[in-house]
């Protein structure tokens, strides 16, 4: 994964639970101190997954916490930096925003990082109910609770909105070369 999400990592860990909790993570992960955010570095997953690890043991919450509490910081933390406006240009609804999230992806990973990685995909359908279904396609398994945690933050600080959102299906496609995780959300916007 990218060194920026090392370096969000940071900034939430430090805002929320000061330094010196931080560098007990960074020592629990096996990373030097002043290496682990390094931005412009890409990490492999195992690298990410044990300073995740690392987070849940020393703050003591569990994982998925980790990762929702993450994609709520996430949010806070791009717009902070300068793509708040990119991000309120995307979309007028929360439904276009979210159908317009594999076309931000494509964007980071070819144009601002100049990859060939291939990111999540989501695909929205609204619901006769009022609510959105939100389907979610990795190749990554265990992410989708970063998607809550930016899901609900797009909606409180985008779109001024409070927002329920929960699992309705999680699966494995297998697929030629490689397992999908595809994981169904509900959201209801709250009244």
């Amino acid at each position: 994964m990218f060194g920026w999400i090392h370096e969000s990592f940071r900034q939430l860990v430090t805002r929320k639970y000061g330094r010196e909790t931080w560098v007990k993570i960074v020592t629990l992960a096996k990373f030097e101190e002043g290496l682990e955010p390094d931005i412009g570095h890409y990490y492999k997953d195992e690298d990410t997954l044990r300073m995740v690890h690392a987070m849940g043991n020393v703050i003591g919450i569990p994982i998925e916490e980790v990762w929702e509490a993450y994609g709520g910081f996430l949010i806070q933390f791009t717009m902070e930096t300068g793509w708040d406006e990119l991000l309120r240009a995307m979309s007028s609804d929360l439904e276009g925003f979210l159908d317009s999230l594999d076309s931000l992806h494509y964007f980071i990973d070819h144009v601002v990082y100049r990859t060939k990685l291939k990111g999540p995909s989501f695909r929205c359908d609204p619901q006769n109910d009022g609510s959105l279904l939100l389907h979610y396609y990795s190749r990554r398994s265990g992410l989708y609770p970063i998607v809550k945690g930016v899901v609900r933050e797009v909606a409180r600080r985008i779109y001024d909105t409070e927002i329920l959102m929960r699992v309705l299906e999680r699966k494995q496609e297998h697929l030629e070369t490689f397992v999908m995780e595809h994981v169904v959300f509900v959201i209801n916007q709250v009244c």
